[in-house]
């Protein structure tokens, strides 16, 4: 129930031309974009406004990158810099809408 490692939602644009290896991190990563993680983001910044967005967004897509590159650091050393930065970017859409969410 705690878990910020939980999936939040699998909405990931499945691009066919992307092997399977970078799919399977893109669906990984988008499992650390849940509310307990924003909420843990925005606990440590306290009230926010709609000013504090891009921020708060910040923030919490760091949080979601350090702690996935963490976990999967061997996995991520495998891949070059374009391959990295297709999966570490493919939560973007996810992590704007919920940070959107709790914002308003």
């Amino acid at each position: 129930q705690w878990s910020e490692n939980k999936k939040y939602h699998k909405a990931i644009k499945k691009d066919a031309k992307l092997p399977e290896k970078l799919l399977q991190l893109q669906e990984a990563i988008s499992g650390y974009v849940t509310e307990n993680r924003l909420n843990n983001v925005l606990s440590k910044i306290g009230e926010v406004t709609y000013k504090d967005f891009g921020r708060v967004l910040g923030m919490f897509q760091k949080d979601i990158v350090d702690d996935f590159r963490k976990d999967f650091a061997t996995t991520l050393a495998d891949l070059d810099k374009k391959e990295a930065k297709l999966v570490t970017s493919s939560i973007s859409k996810a992590a704007t809408k919920l940070v959107d969410e709790a914002i308003f």
